[in-house]
């Protein structure tokens, strides 16, 4: 950690968020407000293989609601035994023996976790649409955000309960505002 000495020659920021909400959110939210237009991205850990995808989306959610521009989860398919079996950081599985099968496709496969990340960024790249349309801001669009979180009236909004139902109202909801902030 440079402790601000790249303030004014970098206006990026990376930050674990193994920490959050307590060292992530303190940390952007103060820079935030001192040094105005610095990005935020975080990385660290995803749901585990036994929890439900719908974790990862909350995960990016209570990101994106903390300050950061872009998730960057930490995955771990650089070989060994993530390219053939599950793994809590592995996306992407060998092709040999597909399925325990007799069947082998050249190169990787991409796993659901992989889709399912890309599905939380989609939303984010939806969040940050809506803050960008006339008449929303991020602060409004994160506290329109606010009935999704666990506790609507926490300073740092977490979605561990959300339910695949409530991702896609919230999903619904983004776009239906955003194409009438279209027409």
């Amino acid at each position: 950690m440079t402790r601000g000495l790249l303030n004014g020659a970098c206006d990026f920021w990376m930050l674990g968020w193994d920490t959050i909400p307590a060292g992530y959110v303190t940390t952007a939210r103060v820079r935030q407000r001192f040094i105005p237009g610095e990005r935020f991205w975080q990385y660290g850990g995803a749901v585990s293989t036994s929890g439900a995808p719908v974790g990862l989306v909350g995960s990016f959610l209570a990101g994106w609601c903390a300050g950061s521009d872009g998730i960057l989860p930490y995955w771990n398919t650089m070989g060994g035994r993530d390219w053939s079996k599950a793994d809590d950081l592995a996306i992407f599985y060998s092709g040999r023996n597909y399925a325990r099968g007799a069947r082998s496709y050249p190169g990787a496969l991409p796993g659901l976790r992989m889709k399912i990340m890309r599905r939380a960024q989609q939303d984010i790249e939806y969040l940050q649409l809506l803050s960008q349309a006339t008449g929303w801001t991020r602060d409004t669009v994160r506290q329109a955000l606010a009935t999704y979180a666990d506790d609507p009236a926490s300073p740092s909004f977490m979605f561990k309960n959300l339910t695949p139902e409530r991702a896609d109202a919230m999903r619904a909801a983004v776009v239906q505002t955003l194409m009438g902030a279209h027409h």
